[in-house]
């Protein structure tokens, strides 16, 4: 679903009392074919997950903004702040009705994979506004799972990998790559 403040705010004032909220963010860098300029879309998405085993919804809202030099540890660092944001927004919903939630980063806790270069900046950025210990990758479905099923539709098609042996090479392993 799009997302709605209005919505989710009724959505999660409504929820049953052992429901759970996840919150998450996901980018995608890419290349304007008109001004060959570097923009980078990023999805945040709010997972009301309902009692635990009754299914869920998801709200989805895509930003587009221009690059940060084509920096990757500065975009993860705004997808951070977008899923801090999106918290605070529906903060006091999650308190009056005393709603457990999590905060989902699309960062790999492995060191060997290029995403934990903002780990530890997250991690402390996240403690300190939020007051919760954010999950990374793998745990973090509402990152890497949720918030890439909103399709970009006028995004152009990532770059095939040719040879993925070749791109994990000895130092990474598949779920790096994914």
């Amino acid at each position: 679903m799009i997302y709605d403040e209005q919505k989710v705010r009724e959505e999660i004032a409504s929820s049953p009392p052992k429901s759970k909220v996840y919150f998450g963010c996901d980018s995608r860098e890419y290349q304007s074919k008109k001004s060959k300029e570097w923009w980078v879309s990023y999805a945040t998405v709010v997972v009301i997950h309902l009692e635990g085993s009754k299914g869920c919804r998801v709200f989805g809202l895509v930003e587009k903004e221009h690059s940060f030099g084509r920096n990757m540890k500065l975009r993860l660092l705004r997808e951070v702040q977008k899923v801090v944001e999106m918290v605070f927004r529906h903060e006091e919903e999650l308190i009056l009705n005393d709603i457990e939630y999590e905060v989902h980063l699309d960062i790999n806790s492995d060191e060997n994979c290029k995403s934990n270069v903002a780990m530890k900046e997250a991690l402390g950025y996240v403690l300190g506004t939020v007051g919760v210990r954010p999950l990374f990758k793998p745990e973090a479905f509402a990152s890497s799972c949720a918030a890439d099923c909103f399709e970009y539709k006028d995004l152009p098609k990532p770059m095939p990998r040719r040879n993925i042996k070749k791109y994990l090479g000895k130092t990474h392993d598949k779920k790096c790559a994914v």
